[in-house]
């Protein structure tokens, strides 16, 4: 499940993975330049929970 996952984000362009050749194979996984692009929407989404959560807790 968890490489299906991986995948799916190296596909989309967010996560970036080398391979070394060893025995047993090592992977190396890493973000890609989109993570800017991603954490800047991100941080707008978590700014409008805590508002909500600050307007819920008021009434």
């Amino acid at each position: 499940m968890l490489i299906q996952q991986l995948r799916t984000l190296e596909d989309d362009g967010i996560v970036m993975w080398t391979i070394f050749p060893e025995v047993p194979p090592r992977v190396k996984y890493c973000l890609s330049d989109m993570r800017i692009v991603l954490s800047l929407s991100m941080e707008a989404l978590i700014d409008c929970a805590f508002l909500r959560r600050e307007k819920a807790a008021r009434g």
